[in-house]
């Protein structure tokens, strides 16, 4: 169980069950929905719900065993992020949508993954 008044720190990264090593942040949006407010001339009317893709994404070091080709070729896999917060934030179904370009300076690729479901446990 996580500390309960860590909020944020360090995070675990693993794509098809293989661990990587992030470089920093990652943004995640595993709910997939956005709201918006309909307003006409008569005011207010209500919202209106647009769906999105959930997604994963965020900056990896490339290390001696970064697969960079076997991460881009994943088409149908499971990617999850392992908060210091304790919750898990799981994609599923999930493929890699950025082609990787990778920063030799500071040994970093930026990597999105994007999928049909996810889920916060």
């Amino acid at each position: 169980m996580a500390n309960e008044m860590r909020i944020g720190g360090t995070i675990d990264v693993q794509v098809a069950g293989a661990p990587l090593s992030a470089a920093g942040e990652f943004t995640i949006d595993v709910i997939g929905l956005e709201r918006s407010t309909l307003i006409g001339t008569s005011g207010r009317a209500g919202y209106k719900e647009e769906v999105k893709p959930c997604f994963i994404e965020g900056e990896i070091y490339v290390t001696s065993e970064t697969d960079i080709e076997a991460l881009h070729s994943q088409t149908n896999t499971t990617c999850q992020v392992n908060g210091a917060n304790g919750k898990r934030y799981i994609l599923f179904n999930a493929w890699s949508c950025t082609s990787p370009e990778i920063a030799t300076s500071e040994g970093k690729v930026k990597i999105r993954f994007e999928g049909m479901k996810g889920k916060i446990i």
